[in-house]
């Protein structure tokens, strides 16, 4: 595993958490990237994270320009997962079938992406594109 995935598992999970003290699916990859990358990704409007069509409609606003949908999954890219029928979680692929996520009821953690778990509930592969890259 990869020296620096290490400090970003066993994080708690917090509704619009972006720290190490706590994070939601997207606060953790914004934390990984302004640390591992400098990159500030722009904060997604939503009411809260629990909130299966609220999260759905601010992805869907914010996939702007800033990514792109990939074929392959490669390190760094985002995996945008359907959960409860809509696509309202993310991951950050960290290679060999697996990504670094967090969700409601566990602390960040890494999963495989191709386990029963999650390899149905691929919705895409995002790169990011914009900004301070």
């Amino acid at each position: 595993m990869n020296e620096w995935i290490e400090k970003y598992i066993g994080i708690p999970y917090l509704s619009h958490g972006a720290s190490f003290g706590a994070v939601d699916c997207f606060g953790l990859i914004r934390l990984v990237y302004q640390n591992e990358r400098g990159v500030t990704l722009n904060v997604f409007e939503y009411g809260d994270a629990d909130d299966s069509a609220d999260v759905c409609r601010a992805i869907e606003d914010n996939k702007g320009d800033e990514w792109r949908r990939i074929k392959q999954p490669e390190q760094g890219c985002v995996l945008l997962l359907n959960v409860k029928g809509y696509a309202t979680h993310c991951g950050l692929y960290v290679g060999e079938n697996r990504m670094l996520h967090s969700i409601k009821g566990c602390n960040s953690c890494i999963e495989k992406t191709n386990g029963l778990r999650w390899k149905s509930r691929i919705e895409g592969y995002y790169r990011y594109v914009g900004g301070s890259q």
